[in-house]
Parts: C-alpha cells; structure tokens; sequence
C-alpha cells in the first residue's frame, strides 16, 4: 500500500530575466503573491541574463531565504544557459522544478 505524503512538496522555480521595460517590479510582486498560495515550501531564482543593470538591482530588493537574485552578465549561450544556471543553484531538498520564462 502506497502511503500519501502529509505535506506538500518543496518546489523550485527557475525565472530566467532578460530586458522586459519597466513591468519587471510589477511581475515579481504579482509572482510573489501567487507563490505565497502555495501550501508547502519553495524555492526560486531570477537569473537575469542580458538584462540592464538596473534591472539587477530592481529586483535585489526582493531577495529574501526563499527567492535569489543572480546576475550572469552577458551570455551568449541564450535563456538555456540562464536555466541551467538557475538549476544549479536550487538546493537538494527541491523536489520538482518548473522553469517560468
């Protein structure tokens, strides 16, 4: 007999970050609120990747113990890069992850 887990599983979120205007605040807040519904723990990185550095310290301010901020400069290597990245980066005890870009 299959046993069913008590808890939720800790997810990690992958956010590739690149030149996105001035919305980027607004959608970190608005992803921030949607994470915050999730019933079990989670972990996600913004990884900007060609992105001003403005854009950088935009979103430092929303660091805390479960959402990293990272910056890879210029990568020529593309959104996988960023991805992989990001990736490792998440700690052992994420369960599943999700890549939103």
């Amino acid at each position: 007999m299959k046993t069913v887990p008590t808890t939720n599983p800790k997810i990690g979120i992958v956010i590739p970050i690149i030149d996105s205007g001035d919305h980027i605040e607004s959608f970190v807040r608005r992803y921030i609120e949607s994470i915050q519904c999730y019933g079990g723990a989670s972990q996600t990185v913004l990884v900007c990747n060609n992105s001003p550095s403005r854009f950088f310290q935009k979103l430092k301010k929303f660091e805390n113990e479960q959402l990293t901020v990272v910056d890879i400069g210029n990568c020529e290597h593309g959104i996988g890069k960023a991805r992989n990245y990001g990736l490792s980066l998440l700690s052992d005890d994420v369960q599943f992850v999700s890549f939103l870009d």
